[in-house]
């Protein structure tokens, strides 16, 4: 009998077959950091340190998708009543995301004629001092929209008013 109740095995896999085929790598078997195993996180370090200048360990986060770590960071900085502003069109479960951490989706309407991306007077008149998050999702999914540089620096502008998002 091999006991779940911990939800990974208690033994190596093949260990009970007598022996490992030597063909085959070593192979992790147990849950892994919830956000990345140290190698992989050193080499996202290395990638970055290459391409980018410089970031440490603790600025990275390796998850399974955007939408897991948007869910974790509603999860655990949300407060009742907390806002969060989504640009539509937008991934359709981040206002449900929101509501689950007791949150309140603002959703600001965007479409073609402006690519698909909130102006800094869009963001102006929706965000406040209840506003928590704001999403800016580029390239968005579902639209495809990028932000220039230029862009991102006119909504940090508007950011910049209200530090506690």
């Amino acid at each position: 009998m091999i006991s779940l109740g911990a939800g990974e095995p208690t033994s190596t896999p093949g260990a009970h077959q007598g022996s490992r085929d030597p063909r085959h790598p070593r192979r992790l078997h147990k849950y892994t950091e919830v956000d990345g195993t140290p190698s992989l996180k050193q080499a996202v370090i290395a990638k970055f340190k290459r391409d980018n200048g410089s970031t440490t360990a603790g600025q990275i986060l390796v998850s399974v998708g955007g939408k897991q770590s948007f869910f974790n960071l509603a999860q655990a900085l949300l407060e009742k009543g907390d806002e969060v502003v989504i640009p539509a069109p937008y991934w359709v479960s981040y206002p449900d995301m929101v509501l689950l951490a007791d949150g309140a989706p603002v959703i600001i309407s965007t479409g073609i004629q402006q690519g698909y991306k909130i102006s800094p007077e869009q963001l102006d008149a929706v965000i406040g001092f209840q506003t928590k998050l704001v999403v800016i999702n580029s390239p968005s999914n579902p639209t495809g929209a990028v932000y220039t540089r230029k862009e991102l620096e006119a909504l940090g502008e508007v950011l910049r008013k209200y530090p506690t998002c």
